[in-house]
């Protein structure tokens, strides 16, 4: 795990990028994925944001901001990587069924009610890994997904020559 921790600057960046997102997307007529709630598509799309900002500082790589990857079917950062923000320390990584299989999966946590600018970088798995049935698991009333426990998780600087 490595702990990464955004300026304020940062903050505001990927917060701008993530309401940036969710507004393009409104316009563009796309409707909240997986079952999530109207109210929170905004939200999801400031936390993502703001980990994909953070994975990115964490490797020590340049984010670039992008738009529409729900059309061009870009990454998240680098050229295969796709980060997976969730909103507490103790949540494992997060893959739908519909996720690419040739991704690799980043997940980043942050606890916006104890530190805002406090990101844990938690690991790194395959795409093709994280297909196990024994993760398949359904919460809040929503579709199947795969959970990956942390501990099954490469850190990002024990992964020699990874390429994100």
């Amino acid at each position: 795990m490595i702990e990464v921790h955004l300026s304020k600057i940062e903050m505001s960046l990927a917060q701008a990028v993530g309401r940036a997102r969710h507004n393009q997307a409104t316009k563009d007529g796309c409707q909240n994925a997986h079952g999530c709630p109207e109210e929170g598509g905004k939200n999801k799309n400031i936390i993502g944001a703001l980990g994909e900002m953070a994975a990115c500082k964490a490797a020590n790589i340049y984010w670039e901001p992008r738009m529409r990857q729900y059309s061009t079917n870009q990454p998240d950062i680098g050229q295969r990587t796709e980060v997976r923000t969730r909103t507490r320390h103790h949540y494992d990584l997060l893959v739908r069924k519909s996720d690419r299989e040739d991704r690799l999966y980043l997940l980043v946590t942050n606890d916006p009610d104890t530190r805002e600018n406090l990101f844990l970088v938690q690991g790194i798995a395959d795409g093709r890994a994280c297909r196990q049935e024994k993760w398949l698991k359904e919460y809040g009333g929503r579709e199947e997904a795969y959970f990956i426990p942390k501990r099954n998780l490469v850190c990002l600087d024990k992964w020699p020559g990874l390429r994100l």
